[in-house]
């Protein structure tokens, strides 16, 4: 049990799991970004809320961020407040309005391939 709570912290904080998004152009790899972010829930039923649907928000997010990011990557203007801001709204739109007041990039690293 302690497994399946770990990325959720103190209440209303939880983490989500690394992420490994490729950027793929022309057919080719040419990036891989890592990205994990930490959100805050409004309020306690949207903290117990995320708890059961963790694997939703991170396919959501993941998909968001995937499509995006193969859309306008480029790497001097990756901005990690546009990514947060991004994992904002499809976490809202999981959970519901207004379920998650922030998100805030914990980590953020880019390989160019």
């Amino acid at each position: 049990d302690k497994e399946k709570d770990a990325y959720f912290l103190e209440n209303p904080f939880f983490r989500l799991p690394y992420m490994k998004i490729p950027v793929i152009k022309e057919g080719n790899l040419v990036a891989n970004i890592y990205i994990q972010f930490d959100m805050k829930a409004f309020d306690k039923e949207a903290f117990y809320r995320a708890k059961i649907l963790a694997p939703r928000i991170i396919d959501a997010v993941f998909r968001d961020l995937y499509g995006a990011l193969n859309r306008w990557f480029v790497e001097s203007k990756l901005s990690s407040s546009t990514l947060s801001k991004r994992a904002l709204q499809v976490s809202n739109n999981v959970l519901g309005k207004n379920s998650v007041e922030m998100v805030y990039t914990k980590e953020l690293f880019v390989s160019i391939v």
